[in-house]
């Protein structure tokens, strides 16, 4: 429904604590809406799992470091990356739960300070408004708007910032 997109964009990028508290402000179950997100994630896994497979494959070839910054609590993404067998990709890996999290920039750089990046050269994914937020707050040279297009339309003309519809779109432009 409407009303369930609707609350799952506020709670894109945000803590797990945070999601909780905006779903109890809304009028929608915990459950309800945890069930509408697993059909959602279920449909779009695998073709998204295997476009990320597919760019961090690139990267990689191309020694381009990558480092991970997400909202979600440190044993989530450590289960996600060693069950999907990624972790490896990732030189540096950080938890909001440990640091202010998006829409505060901090996570991006601690991220960039711990790799010795270059917030010049520093390219950030994102798919979430607080993840761009914190990515355009960081000052990193370009930030990659992920999905709905739509939702990210405020960005267009912001020359940092380049809106794909998909991360097949992503891997079609490093390509260029």
């Amino acid at each position: 429904s409407y009303e369930v997109t609707a609350l799952w964009n506020r709670c894109l990028g945000v803590t797990e604590k945070y999601e909780k508290h905006l779903i109890t402000k809304s009028h929608i179950s915990y459950e309800e809406f945890m069930a509408a997100i697993n059909r959602y994630s279920t449909e779009r896994f695998t073709s998204v799992f295997n476009d990320a497979i597919a760019l961090l494959n690139m990267l990689k070839l191309r020694n381009i470091q990558m480092g991970l910054a997400s909202s979600s609590k440190f044993e989530k993404i450590n289960e996600a990356l060693l069950g999907n067998h990624i972790k490896p990709f990732f030189k540096q890996v950080f938890s909001g739960e440990s640091l202010l999290s998006k829409p505060s920039p901090e996570i991006y750089l601690r991220t960039i300070e711990a790799m010795n990046a270059d917030p010049n050269t520093t390219i950030i994914i994102e798919d979430s408004q607080n993840g761009i937020k914190a990515a355009l707050d960081s000052k990193v040279y370009a930030v990659i708007a992920m999905e709905d297009t739509q939702r990210h339309f405020i960005y267009i003309n912001n020359p940092r910032v380049y809106v794909a519809k998909s991360l097949s779109e992503v891997i079609n432009q490093i390509k260029m």
